[in-house]
């Protein structure tokens, strides 16, 4: 019932609102342009015929216009007449200052600069409005010249789609002086191509374009579209410059276009050209590279030192970076044919090593040559600086307590000669949490670390595979880290040593291969209070047992993710620990081997996949789908190593509910009741002790699905808005006797989905986005069954009560997907 007169509040306060669009405002003539609706396109792109548009109606939210009221307001405080005066007077004042600085050149220069950053300001102010009118938005004054001139527009580009016979017209309804606009498109049939010809006056081009036909983007039936036409000029200018052709160029491509022959029916003709002399366009070979490493430096009396290597010389003052690894990058060489393809290539290669602060590829025409059409080649790089230092500082606020963090960086370049990059960084921090003897108390976590990582730029392996791998983008990488946490409770500590190859076979699809990855867990501090209520038993009373976890893992890892912001994104990561172990049992009689010393050794199995869709709705709108799934499973081996264990909840999963505090399945936690005031552990009348659900106990589990689906949308300027569901939750596949009905059941799983729903606000500064989300529970699958539904147990009281375990606030950086 709370939650029904919420909802009818609110519903009537917006109606309130969106009947209240402020038309007053308008002279008599004047009518608001309220909506724009297109109908009748069922073949085009709706979204791309709306950018087409003229003239836009002012942005609204469930039928209000906020930002039109906006506006209206800050035009109250609006006085331009008074800017002027101001800006007047101010260079009255400014002009008395420079008289008074004499002939002093400097002060003058500074006086002058300040003066027209603030008449920029002002000047500003005063042509577009008060801070309150630039976040709102003027009113968009119906205009019937520019309603024709979005017609013919769009009548434009449907021609270039081949809908030479489509019709466009509109109509318009004004109703208490607001426009609703109706664009009517009526496409009729699209003419298609149905004969596709080639007139090419050179027949070793002739030739190569002839072979690869099967790759033509305009073939015959196909619509007639523009913008197919124009790729596949771009596909053919490509193809010819990858062969040689390092004159050519796409205006050299013309098309030729007949629609007499019948009714929607187009013969088009694809005309490439002979050079500006009218001659056959000459196909180029290198004849010689010279790579510069510091290019731009210029040393007066002393000329650079070239050093040969395979084919190529390289020159600089003084060699840096060993030949042999540069030519490991290398795709341009003497005698090639040219290639735009392998120059580019080359460009990425030399990028991707972080050596350079810039790199180019320039090609000189060999005059007169004898040996038919020959280029030069010259590869110009320039270094960068040899150490970079980075630091960050913050500070969370957590268990209503502050906690400073600081992180200190060092990149050195080239270390070794061979192109090799050193990252040395170290960490601390203080963060907030509750205490596991008292959870009213909040205390203080100690955390710091530190990592030295050395990457090299090519694969490190007993044979030689590198040059096959060139284009990939190789590079193996070396990393020892060391993390220190030191609470009331406990001290614990893991060193943790990898070993990576990494390669690139697209910009948007990497691997990583990690042959070696060992961690080092140990816990060399336990309180004696904190002990005595550690159940060994349970995963995490497992977790503080010393132990060596070695494992072989490989990422796949893949990101198209779009200027626009659309895209998708899919990491897919496998995992075998304890391999050697397993091995080791099959010489020792099948014998399980759990121990070395006093270490335990874990042996199992994870695999976790996170998919994420982005979609464009409009310029500042868009949806977001993830759905993650994971698998962790131990073999001939009892339980896992703690942070193999997938866990739900937390600002980037489940936001409802806290982080790593979700599942497993039903299961709910409980813990003794205990005294507020002396802490001590409360029973009944007969002595049993009383429980109550434990919100704060971190539940691991083996198996985790959860999805998310979050719309993200402007509101003003930099502040962005958030709806968002979640759903999922984490299982155990094992029985887990400490944690009843937490294994996964075909026959329940659905039932036991939690999900949350919340709204949010990202601050967008560029260089950093602020996140506050705002999430609640719908279903909570602790409960028993028929009692779920807990979202009519929400109240506004909630969102103040910091106590409250059924609405959850997130603060965090960058978006949580």
């Amino acid at each position: 019932m709370k939650l029904a007169s919420y909802i009818s509040i609110i519903m009537f306060t917006w109606g309130l609102v969106a009947s209240c669009v402020p038309t007053h405002h308008l002279e008599k003539q004047q009518n608001l342009l309220y909506s724009i609706k297109l109908q009748g396109v069922e073949v085009n792109d709706p979204a791309k015929i709306s950018t087409l548009y003229k003239q836009k109606a002012n942005r609204k939210v469930l039928g209000a216009t906020p930002y039109l009221s906006l506006y209206y307001f800050g035009r109250k405080f609006y006085n331009p007449a008074k800017i002027q005066r101001w800006i007047d007077e101010y260079r009255v004042q400014t002009n008395a200052k420079i008289a008074a600085a004499g002939t002093d050149s400097v002060k003058i220069s500074d006086i002058l600069a300040k003066r027209e950053e603030r008449l920029a300001v002002m000047t500003r102010k005063k042509e577009e409005g008060n801070w309150l009118m630039t976040v709102g938005e003027p009113p968009a004054i119906y205009d019937t010249l520019k309603t024709q001139s979005t017609l013919r527009q769009i009548k434009t580009y449907l021609n270039t789609k081949g809908f030479f016979h489509a019709q466009v017209s509109h109509t318009e309804k004004i109703k208490n002086k607001k426009v609703y606009l109706t664009l009517i498109v009526k496409e009729d049939q699209p003419t298609k191509i149905t004969q596709l010809n080639y007139n090419i006056a050179d027949s070793v081009i002739a030739h190569l374009v002839d072979s690869t036909r099967s790759k033509a983007l305009l073939r015959t039936g196909q619509n007639y579209d523009e913008e197919i036409i124009d790729q596949e000029r771009n596909r053919l200018e490509i193809l010819l410059r990858n062969m040689g052709f390092y004159e050519f160029r796409k205006p050299f491509i013309t098309a030729k276009v007949d629609t007499n022959f019948a009714p929607y029916s187009a013969h088009f003709t694809y005309i490439i050209a002979n050079d500006a002399d009218n001659q056959p366009h000459k196909q180029y070979r290198i004849r010689q590279v010279s790579f510069i490493s510091d290019a731009g430096l210029n040393r007066f009396g002393f000329k650079r030192d070239t050093i040969r290597y395979n084919n190529v010389k390289y020159l600089a003052y003084r060699h840096k970076i060993n030949p042999k690894v540069l030519d490991s990058k290398l795709n341009v060489y003497p005698k090639q044919r040219y290639s735009l393809d392998l120059t580019q290539q080359t460009q990425q290669q030399l990028n991707n090593l972080d050596m350079f602060r810039f790199n180019s590829v320039n090609y000189v025409v060999v005059p007169d040559s004898t040996k038919g059409a020959q280029l030069d080649a010259f590869v110009n790089v320039s270094p960068t600086k040899k150490y970079q230092e980075t630091s960050e500082a913050g500070g969370s606020y957590t268990a209503l307590l502050p906690g400073p963090f600081v992180n200190l960086r060092l990149k050195v370049r080239n270390i070794f000669g061979g192109a090799e990059i050193l990252d040395i960084g170290v960490r601390g921090g203080l963060q907030g949490q509750y205490s596991s003897l008292d959870f009213n108390e909040s205390i203080y976590m100690k955390d710091l670390g530190g990592n030295v990582g050395l990457t090299f730029p090519q694969f490190l392996v007993p044979f030689r595979v590198n040059k096959q791998f060139n284009r990939f983008n190789p590079r193996s990488r070396l990393n020892i880290a060391y993390t220190y946490v030191d609470r009331r409770e406990y001290i614990r500590t893991n060193l943790e040593t990898t070993f990576d190859y990494i390669w690139q076979p697209s910009p948007t699809l990497q691997y990583v291969l990690t042959p070696l990855d060992v961690s080092l867990v140990k816990t060399p501090r336990l309180s004696p209070d904190f002990d005595s209520l550690l159940n060994r038993n349970t995963t995490y009373g497992q977790s503080f047992t010393n132990a060596v976890v070695p494992s072989i893992n490989f990422m796949r890892f893949y990101n198209n993710f779009r200027n626009d912001n659309s895209g998708q994104f899919w990491r897919l990561y496998t995992e075998a620990g304890g391999l050697t172990t397993l091995l080791a049992e099959q010489f020792n009689n099948n014998e399980i081997i759990d121990h070395v010393g006093d270490l335990r050794l874990y042996k199992f199995l994870r695999i976790n996949s996170d998919f994420r869709k982005y979609y464009k709705l409009s310029n500042k709108a868009f949806v977001v789908y993830r759905f993650n799934v994971g698998i962790a499973q131990p073999v001939r081996s009892k339980g896992l190593p703690y942070d193999k264990y997938f866990f739900g909840g937390g600002g980037s999963s489940i936001r409802a509910w806290r982080p790593r505090r979700l599942g497993p399945g039903a299961y709910q936690a409980q813990r003794p009741r205990r005294d507020p005031e002396s802490n001590e552990i409360m029973r009944d009348i007969a002595g049993n002790i009383l429980f109550e659900k434990d919100y704060d106990t971190e539940q691991p589990g083996e198996l985790l699905i959860e999805t998310n689906l979050e719309h993200r949308f402007n509101i003003v300027g930099y502040l962005n808005g958030a709806f968002f569901i979640d759903a999922g939750n984490t299982w155990m596949l094992s029985k887990d006797v400490n944690r009843p009905d937490s294994e996964f059941e075909w026959k329940d799983f659905l039932s036991e989905f939690a999900v949350g729903v919340g709204t949010g606000l990202r601050f967008d500064f560029n260089f950093l986005i602020a996140r506050f989300d705002f999430s609640t529970k719908v279903f909570d699958p602790s409960f028993s069954k028929g009692k779920r539904y807990v979202l009519n147990q929400f109240t506004l009281n909630d969102i103040f009560n910091r106590n409250n375990n059924h609405t959850t606030f997130n603060l965090g950086i960058g978006y949580p997907f």
